[in-house]
């Protein structure tokens, strides 16, 4: 009886699906972008589940034996939704204008799709018509996250809310071009016209964002300004459209041509190494550059000791010397001297009186015994 009821429970409930790997495609390349715009793949999900692209790599045709050089490497816990797209924006020029092969692969190496484009046209796409499943078409109207169509219908409204952090700060440039990197932590594109980036409240104006300005999905965006953010300490504001801060960040000291940028753990640390428009690069300050200027303070402090040590030495010997102004327990050499002089010009004087006196003497001596 319990064997028959597992039988019919195993007939009856419905076997769990899970989307296969191969059911994300290329379904739009942007590779001839105008000057001052990114290169972007859009990939498109066909099952009716949500996969994770964790780790998942792209590759051009120049893709090596190692698959140890990709074009795009997904973030950890990146996913794309049922039947949605997911935008990927390029960092530098990696997509061939004149035609180039894209493959996508798991993070265990196994082959997801490919495709291949020849040619293309400044400003223009290759498209999937229709989405997922279609033929790649050149030349069509870029429609960045939305569905390819027929008749490429006019995109969706753009979000204005979204999580966008502050990424890094320049409050000491050498150039006087301060500066504040924003990051767009979504899938999404992200409308941040009427932004305002601010210093501590009260202080100086805040800096507006145009209007129309948008951050794309995992992207950087900077701004910059001068006499701002000041050097001796300040706070720095990120204020939406509707007027609500989103973050802020108080700093005491700048230091020149050093950012303050965040580590991988959220964490504001200081950096020699500004990287604006780019992940961030944490280069800890050398602790000799203050230790230095201690060491000098601290040479110029002992020298001026040992010098106050030697006055106060010598001041002291002075003190103790005698009247005559010898260092006391020294001997005077120039009066002993001059004694010893004395004394012998007095015995040569008396041995001179005593010789030229002698015949007189002896003559009158004899003279009294005769």
């Amino acid at each position: 009886m319990p064997a028959l009821l597992a039988l019919i429970l195993l007939l009856i409930i419905p076997k769990p699906t899970y989307a296969s790997s191969s059911d994300i495609v290329f379904n739009e390349i942007f590779p001839h972008p105008e000057t001052g715009s990114k290169e972007w793949i859009e990939l498109y999900n066909n099952s009716s589940l949500e996969v994770n692209l964790s780790s998942w790599k792209i590759f051009d045709n120049t893709m090596n034996a190692e698959k140890s050089n990709p074009i795009i490497k997904l973030a950890d816990e990146t996913k794309i939704g049922a039947k949605s797209f997911l935008i990927l924006e390029l960092s530098a020029a990696k997509l061939n204008n004149d035609g180039d092969n894209l493959t996508l692969i798991t993070n265990n190496d196994s082959f997801v799709s490919s495709c291949e484009y020849t040619g293309s046209e400044l400003d223009k796409s290759h498209a999937l018509i229709p989405d997922g499943i279609g033929i790649l078409l050149p030349g069509k109207t870029p429609t960045k996250g939305y569905s390819n169509g027929a008749n490429n219908p006019a995109p969706p409204t753009i979000p204005k809310t979204g999580n966008i952090i502050l990424s890094e700060f320049m409050p000491y440039p050498a150039d006087n071009d301060e500066w504040v990197e924003i990051y767009n932590l979504e899938f999404f594109d992200i409308d941040i016209g009427g932004w305002k980036i601010d210093d501590i409240e009260g202080g100086s104006s805040p800096f507006p964002i145009p209007e129309g300005t948008i951050i794309g999905a995992k992207s950087y965006r900077v701004f910059s300004f001068s006499s701002k953010l000041n050097n001796a300490g300040d706070t720095v504001r990120l204020i939406n459209s509707t007027g609500k801060v989103l973050e802020t960040y108080t700093y005491e000291k700048a230091v020149e041509e050093v950012s303050f940028a965040k580590d991988s753990s959220g964490s504001w640390q200081l950096t020699t190494t500004p990287t604006p428009l780019s992940g961030n690069r944490i280069t800890q300050l050398n602790p000799t550059n203050e230790s230095d200027e201690g060491t000098k303070n601290k040479k110029k402090t002992t020298s001026k000791t040992e010098g106050k040590s030697k006055q106060s030495t010598l001041s002291s010997l002075k003190n103790n010397s005698n009247d005559s102004g010898n260092i006391a327990g020294a001997t005077n050499t120039k009066q002993s001297n001059h004694k010893l002089s004395t004394l012998i010009t007095a015995v040569g004087f008396s041995l001179l009186i005593s010789s030229a006196a002698y015949p007189f003497v002896k003559k009158q001596f004899l003279n009294e015994h005769h």
